[in-house]
């Protein structure tokens, strides 16, 4: 019995044994495959001009770049820069392959590295993908370019472009009040404070003046019709219908301007019907005939009005939609809303959304703060983006700095609307700007608000004074945009025509 259990427990033994040696000898399951890494993009191959290749631009017509095309690139730009680190750049767009650039151009390109009339430099360039610089590595080649001699410095007050004549008309909806002698403002109270509002017509005046006064005379505005309205065009919007629905003056005195009401706006069931009223005072005609290029209407606050709107074929946003469908003219006219309820300094704050939204337009964007796009070098930011920067979008690219600035916000501003801020000091470039377009970002000064001192009045004149106002276009082929920002604002199509032949001229 010992033996047979003896056997037994060998036995045991020996089958788990086997068992053992069997399972370890099954085959393991095979270890996930290790991922492929992507191979390392090529760098993009530079084909002319050679490595080292001398140029005096007093003797070159065109600089030509050209490269081979890299795989899923869809645009280029030509990267410059006095150091073989490609430190401190300046990137141009490079519009084709081969793309050639006149040699005041590449001049103008030389100047924005710091290279001095007349100056023999070394400069290095390469080609990037534009959006994927990271993607591709970089060959550099060097230039040995020698820049164009100074010629004589033209004195500020030759270079101010002709003055533009802007003819308007303007719309009084200040009507008499039924069963008085007085016109609407000088009846008319809100909210019980027993406030009389501004007389339109001086108003008009002002605007008029301060306006020529801001655009250091590029801008005259002529009026040639003035109308006094017995009637206004908005209406209940909250209606249907195929007839609009106009209030009378009897609504607005009654029902609206009672004591303890307040004043309705868009969106309150209140609209401004602009089709109508261009129609009905002929300046829809006047306008495809060139004898008006804007409209202001001096209307109450509760008139259901945007600040500016532009009307007419191919119209875009100008801080409100653009009417282009049912236009009653085909030429672009502006209307502006002033309120005479409110001072002078708000129809010119109005006028600086005009112009932000018309910048914004030429340049294609307005990378803001708002937007939280800023671009990761300030050589990047077109000339609007820059002038627009005060020092809360300016402070990534230089601490403490600013440009000019935008109508909410003034160089120093911590806030909207902070015009009267003496307690923080920010450096500027806003002097550089006289410049335009020779810009030289240097000697900043420092300021708070008693640089424009009177509040939103004196901000909003600051601001408009230090817009580009000269003659011909920047030769920057990054921008080639007219020196006279002012043009653009006033008539979008005869800026845009003139900027076309300025070009042509530029490119021939």
């Amino acid at each position: 019995m010992k033996r047979n259990l003896r056997f037994c427990m060998t036995s045991v033994i020996a089958l788990a044994c086997s068992m053992f040696v069997s399972v370890a000898c099954e085959k393991a399951p095979a270890a996930d495959p290790e991922p492929e890494q992507p191979a390392e993009p090529e760098p993009i191959v530079l084909t002319a001009p050679e490595n080292g290749t001398s140029i005096d631009l007093i003797n070159a017509e065109d600089v030509v770049f050209s490269w081979e095309n890299a795989k899923d690139v869809n645009s280029c730009k030509i990267r410059f820069s006095r150091s073989e680190d490609l430190s401190k750049p300046y990137d141009v767009r490079a519009m084709s392959n081969p793309v050639s650039y006149k040699y005041k151009a590449f001049d103008g390109f030389l100047e924005a590295l710091g290279v001095k009339n007349g100056e023999t430099a070394t400069v290095y360039w390469t080609v990037i993908a534009a959006g994927k610089e990271d993607k591709f590595g970089k060959r550099v080649r060097s230039l040995t370019v020698k820049r164009l001699p100074e010629g004589p410095e033209e004195p500020y007050e030759q270079r101010i472009a002709d003055p533009i004549t802007v003819k308007v008309a303007i719309l009084y909806e200040d009507p008499i009040m039924p069963g008085t002698d007085k016109y609407m403002h000088e009846v008319c109270t809100v909210g019980g404070n027993g406030y009389r509002w501004n007389d339109p017509v001086q108003q008009a005046k002002k605007f008029e003046a301060d306006l020529e006064e801001a655009s250091h005379g590029v801008i005259q505005y002529e009026v040639v019709k003035e109308v006094r309205a017995e009637r206004l065009f908005s209406y209940d919007n909250t209606k249907t219908g195929s007839e609009k629905e106009y209030f009378s003056i009897e609504y607005f005195r009654d029902v609206i301007y009672a004591d303890g009401h307040e004043c309705p706006g868009i969106g309150s069931g209140v609209e401004y019907d602009y089709v109508g009223m261009l129609k009905y005072y002929g300046f829809d005609k006047m306008r495809d005939s060139g004898e008006i290029q804007e409209v202001w209407v001096y209307n109450h606050p509760g008139s259901g009005m945007y600040e500016s709107r532009l009307i007419g074929d191919g119209a875009f946003w100008c801080n409100s939609p653009g009417i282009s469908v049912g236009a009653p003219c085909k030429d672009l006219v502006t209307v502006m809303f002033c309120n005479y309820e409110r001072t002078t300094d708000l129809a010119l704050h109005s006028y600086g959304h005009r112009f932000e939204s018309i910048m914004k337009q030429v340049y294609g964007s307005w990378r803001n703060r708002a937007e939280n796009n800023l671009p990761a070098r300030e050589v990047e930011l077109n000339n609007w983006e820059r002038y627009a920067c005060h020092n809360l979008e300016y402070d990534r690219y230089e601490k403490g700095h600013a440009q000019v600035g935008c109508t909410h916000f003034p160089p120093n501003g911590r806030y909207d609307y902070d015009y009267d801020n003496r307690t923080d000091y920010v450096y500027t470039y806003a002097d550089c700007w006289f410049d335009y377009p020779k810009m030289v970002m240097a000697n900043p000064r420092r300021v708070n608000s008693s640089e424009w001192k009177n509040g939103q009045q004196g901000w909003m004149m600051y601001f408009f004074s230090h817009m580009p106002h000269f003659k011909g276009i920047n030769e920057d082929v990054n921008d080639l945009h007219l020196n006279n920002w002012w043009y653009y604002v006033v008539d979008w199509n005869a800026a845009k025509k003139y900027e076309r032949e300025l070009r042509d001229n530029y490119e021939e």
